[in-house]
């Protein structure tokens, strides 16, 4: 069960991360599928990143967006249960502060035009496996002749 105070990290070696544009992008490189979240997903992730426990995250959420509080916290809880299902993060167990490679959290809140807090939207994790062949072949002892991403017909 996952507690206000728990905090994550990306389970590495085995995940890679990058954040493309609006989007952060995750690759499972033990299962061979690759992950993204837009939008809130991308805040969220970044306090993760960050080494923010859990309840930090919802209020630094509730602080930037409008909407209910509770449903600011479920979506928080449903994604980090999500990403710890495909073994994406695991339980942080590192130093906390050997995890703030970006600097302070973002506590931006973020606002429109009118200098009002933008309405909460829900968080969606996409979950991709049309590259799992590609990104599990062993560049090294898989390949035919004409070198990757050729796999070789053994």
């Amino acid at each position: 069960m996952i507690e206000r105070s728990d905090w994550f990290q990306l389970n590495s070696p085995s995940v890679v991360c990058d954040i493309v544009y609006d989007d952060v992008v995750l690759v499972n490189l033990e299962s061979g599928a690759y992950y993204s979240t837009e939008k809130v997903g991308v805040t969220i992730w970044q306090q993760i990143d960050q080494g923010q426990s859990v309840g930090e995250i919802v209020q630094t959420l509730s602080g930037q967006y409008s909407g209910d509080t509770g449903e600011i916290e479920k979506n928080v809880y449903d994604l980090i249960g999500q990403l710890l299902n495909e073994g994406l993060i695991v339980p942080g167990h590192t130093a906390r502060s050997m995890m703030a490679k970006s600097g302070p959290a973002n506590n931006t809140p973020a606002r429109s035009a009118q200098n009002q807090k933008q309405p909460f939207e829900g968080v969606i994790l996409h979950k991709f496996v049309d590259m799992q062949d590609l990104l599990l072949l062993d560049p090294v002892h898989e390949v035919d002749d004409l070198g990757w991403p050729h796999a070789s017909k053994q």
